[in-house]
């Protein structure tokens, strides 16, 4: 009986359930909310409206800064996970070096994300220029880009 090589078999399936899992959430979000309209640029990002409230509802301001704010914090929690399950989990190299590099790119890219929103008053940290004070503004500034830098530090060592 022919060996058959099994070194790729498990990867239709990985991405089959990928697939299903991303159209699961994509029908889920269509179906949960409305959708004003977006706009995607070319190296990446975009705006997306959302679809008006009904009349009489109106969102508190910590309701919008969580959802202004909750893409970065998901990934920045995500990334975090990544790093505390290095400590534990027993796994080969090549998946322990994958889980660092994932949990590295996660944590700065939201802290940058994070950082730039804030600084420049566009995207999802454009509510925090507006509402946070000039001088505390640039210290939560400082705080961040010194958390940015030492993240990426960190990770490249």
């Amino acid at each position: 009986m022919p060996v058959r090589d099994r070194s790729h078999a498990g990867q239709g399936n990985f991405l089959r359930q990928h697939i299903r899992l991303s159209l699961f959430f994509f029908f889920l979000l269509f179906l949960s909310g409305g959708l004003g309209g977006f706009r995607l640029f070319v190296f990446g990002g975009g705006w997306v409206c959302f679809a008006p409230l009904p009349a009489g509802t109106n969102p508190s301001f910590f309701s919008r800064l969580l959802v202004e704010l909750g893409g970065i914090a998901v990934e920045l929690l995500i990334g975090i996970l990544l790093v505390l399950m290095l400590r534990f989990v027993t796994a080969s190299r090549s998946v322990r070096g994958l889980m660092a590099a994932t949990s590295a790119v996660l944590i700065v890219h939201s802290l940058f994300y994070l950082f730039i929103g804030t600084y420049y008053g566009a995207g999802d940290g454009h509510t925090l220029f507006y509402v946070l004070p000039e001088g505390v503004r640039q210290a939560f500034l400082s705080l961040i880009f010194a958390l940015t830098a030492g993240g990426a530090f960190f990770v490249s060592h």
